[in-house]
């Protein structure tokens, strides 16, 4: 959204530079719109945001404000956008997981645009409407067992999948074999990064699972069929399969409210 208005005004910029024969050169031209870019993103998009319902999230962690986004390059394209009452509910869960887990914070990921509902971010299916958000999961160092606080797999959070267990259902396959060859993609991401040096923390990562299935604001959550169970939310009717037309959920909680 924002890129493409700020795209506008570059071409209009120029063109007018052009008519009145001051030449701008193709380096030029590209620092021009990124500078524009990078100042609409940061100064002028969150003030504007608001007039459309959305905020934008926290860009940095802090004891009473414990979220922050797994990557600065999420805030930059404006994939961190959200109505105030999920923003509100995000915070409000952070302070309850620390009571439980010191230190621990929401990491969250793509969440939505800043301007108008029915837009998608693609490629996800459904945030377009600022009440959708991606979150971590928690991990341990795999050497040491040590908990690890603001360290996610990968560089976008998506694509460390932690994958079906032996006897656990394995919903990826079913899929497949149903024909939705889009389904794995995420495991192809190339920008997941240090999974391999990582664990799964099962322990806080089910305290989330309990905090968003109490939360009376929470109305749905996607995650894997074999982490629903894993997770001791088998009984929770707000953790639901996504279903094959989407991708697979075992990289991250999809909430919404």
């Amino acid at each position: 959204q924002v890129g493409g208005i700020v795209y506008l005004f570059h071409l209009l910029f120029t063109r007018l530079l052009q008519k009145k024969d001051r030449l701008i050169g193709k380096g030029s031209r590209i620092a021009l719109f990124w500078t524009l870019f990078a100042l609409n993103s940061f100064l002028i998009t969150p003030t504007i945001a608001p007039f459309f319902g959305r905020v934008a999230l926290p860009l940095v962690a802090s004891q009473e404000v414990p979220v922050s986004p797994i990557s600065y390059v999420i805030c930059l394209f404006n994939r961190h956008y959200a109505t105030p009452e999920l923003k509100t509910e995000m915070i409000r869960l952070g302070k309850e997981l620390q009571q439980t887990h010191p230190n621990t914070i929401i990491t969250y990921f793509d969440t939505n645009f800043p301007f108008w509902d029915g837009f998608r971010l693609l490629p996800h299916a459904s945030h377009n409407d600022g009440e959708k958000a991606d979150i971590s999961f928690y991990y341990l160092d795999k050497k040491s067992k040590k908990a690890l606080y603001k360290t996610t797999p990968g560089y976008v959070g998506y694509g460390s999948i932690e994958a079906p267990k032996k006897g656990e259902e394995n919903y990826t396959q079913r899929c497949l074999s149903q024909g939705y060859w889009w389904y794995n993609f995420v495991a192809y991401c190339p920008l997941r990064f240090g999974h391999k040096n990582m664990a799964f923390d099962i322990e806080r990562t089910r305290t989330l699972a309990k905090l968003l299935h109490k939360s009376p604001h929470i109305g749905k959550i996607f995650v894997e069929p074999h982490l629903k169970a894993r997770l001791g939310m088998n009984h929770s009717n707000k953790y639901r399969f996504q279903g094959c037309g989407s991708v697979r959920h075992d990289d991250h909680f999809h909430i919404q409210l």
